[in-house]
């Protein structure tokens, strides 16, 4: 009876050996496959605050393979938007940014970084902002996703998107679609690839939120998901990530199956705006941020998500060395 025992010991023992080999042979395989990948993808852009050493802060690109930074700017944008051939991008500037040691700016509004140019021009201030809303009282705070539309910009205000319209040294604005006393309009929005049709979230009661497609043209939305917090599209706009509102996880929506597949779970949050896929759309990558249990100060950590298998590898834990602001790739 007792060599049964140890037998069953033993045999118990060389499972468990077997089964954390096969894990940890899987784990440096998909991390070997997507650092493959990584290898030919754009650097992405953000802006961030780094708290350790010089307290420096303002604008980077990326490099995700080789973990590697490239200041760019020394002012930080907030809610960071490439244009279409990602020769420039769009953000919105404070005069004050960071943590306990902020950078002040020269200039609040609506900025644009020339990458050619490595430049940061300004484009419209929030004193002209308030004008153009007629209201003194917007806070840079209060408008949000401000992107590339038609030759123009769009942001969002009050449950509404605009459009910024420049007429020589006058701006005018003109409003693109909002929602309906029934279904709220959310901050985040996102431009199919012709610009004819916003993904947006809408809220129908008190934390109900759901992905539609609004159609400029018919003033029409349809649903696309339930349960919705952070999302990010493909560039073809056939599959869709998104964070799930209520179960904190993370799933992959196919377009045409029109399935969710489950990917991940994450502790708090998913950092706002942070789901982006990469330009050529094979890989993914999002932003989980968390708070310190005593001082609850932010903690982030990088994830990539291969998209042919639909694995995911941890890129980065920062720790509480960065904030981050501004994301896009």
């Amino acid at each position: 009876m007792e060599m049964k025992k140890k037998k069953y010991g033993v045999m118990l023992l060389c499972i468990l050996i077997m089964s954390g080999l096969f894990v940890a042979i899987k784990n440096v395989w998909i991390g070997w496959e997507i650092s493959e990948k990584l290898e030919k993808e754009d650097a992405m852009v953000f802006s961030a605050f780094f708290k350790e050493g010089n307290w420096e802060e303002g604008t980077y690109l990326y490099t995700l393979n080789q973990d590697s930074l490239q200041r760019i700017a020394n002012e930080i944008f907030l809610e960071i938007s490439y244009n279409k051939d990602r020769t420039k991008f769009i953000g919105k500037m404070k005069k004050k940014a960071g943590g306990k040691k902020p950078y002040y700016t020269g200039f609040e509004g609506i900025a644009e970084y020339d990458v050619k140019k490595q430049e940061v021009v300004p484009l419209i201030s929030l004193n002209e902002l308030q004008e153009l809303f007629q209201d003194p009282g917007i806070k840079i705070d209060d408008l949000y996703g401000p992107q590339y539309y038609q030759g123009n910009y769009s942001v969002y205000y009050d449950g509404i998107v605009y459009e910024l319209i420049s007429e020589g040294k006058q701006w005018i604005i003109k409003e693109i679609g909002e929602g309906t006393k029934q279904e709220k309009w959310g901050v985040s929005y996102i431009w199919d690839k012709y610009q004819e049709n916003i993904y947006v979230r809408a809220t129908t009661g008190l934390h109900k939120w759901k992905l539609i497609k609004y159609n400029l043209r018919t003033k029409t939305s349809q649903t696309l998901l339930e349960d919705v917090g952070e999302f990010g599209i493909s560039p073809a706009e056939d599959k869709i990530i998104y964070s799930a509102y209520s179960d904190g996880k993370i799933y992959l929506y196919d377009m045409m199956s029109k399935k969710s597949t489950l990917l991940a779970m994450y502790k708090e949050f998913i950092l706002e705006e942070s789901i982006e896929f990469s330009p050529d759309g094979e890989v993914a990558f999002y932003v989980e941020k968390s708070y310190g249990a005593i001082d609850r100060e932010s903690m982030h950590k990088f994830y990539i998500i291969d998209l042919e298998t639909n694995e995911i590898k941890m890129l980065k834990n920062w720790r509480r060395e960065a904030s981050f602001y501004g994301v896009d790739w």
